[in-house]
């Protein structure tokens, strides 16, 4: 996970927060993000934010990259993995101005939206070869890819 590593809480914390949020999990279980119409796309959104931002994950004071990794393994068919090199770096660029960790899920999250939605028939080609184990993931994939080989790291 990056690399200084991620410092995460206590499993049994972890484990605590991820319970008391089963109930909103379970009520997103059966969506899809390329199935998603884009009337519904906000309320997931805030749905999702709502688990997202009491799911304690990292010992950071940030959330989205360690409990977006996380839900994505509960839900992996709705929620898209997020990290910094190359989720945040394919959407904002070499040098982003972020805002909270709200405001950045809630710009991301319609961007891999409109990503999947235009190309829903080849990320159901995808599935199953290789890493390609959900439709996020194939989303996920794809980032990854174009960032290493057509976004050249820059030194600050």
């Amino acid at each position: 996970m990056g690399p200084k590593g991620a410092k995460l809480v206590e499993f049994t914390e972890f484990m605590k927060t991820l319970q008391v949020q089963k109930a909103r999990i379970l009520e997103l279980q059966e969506h899809k993000l390329t199935q998603t119409s884009e009337e519904k796309l906000n309320d997931i959104s805030n749905k999702l934010w709502s688990i997202l931002d009491n799911l304690k994950v990292s010992a950071t004071e940030t959330q989205l990259v360690a409990g977006s990794k996380a839900l994505h393994h509960v839900l992996p068919n709705l929620m898209p993995p997020i990290d910094r090199e190359h989720t945040l770096r394919f959407l904002y660029g070499y040098n982003p101005t972020y805002g909270s960790d709200e405001d950045r899920f809630k710009r991301i999250l319609p961007c891999l939206w409109e990503i999947g939605s235009r190309n829903k028939s080849t990320i159901l080609r995808w599935i199953g070869r290789g890493f390609h184990t959900s439709e996020t993931k194939v989303i996920d994939n794809a980032i990854v890819g174009y960032v290493k080989t057509r976004m050249k790291k820059v030194d600050y």
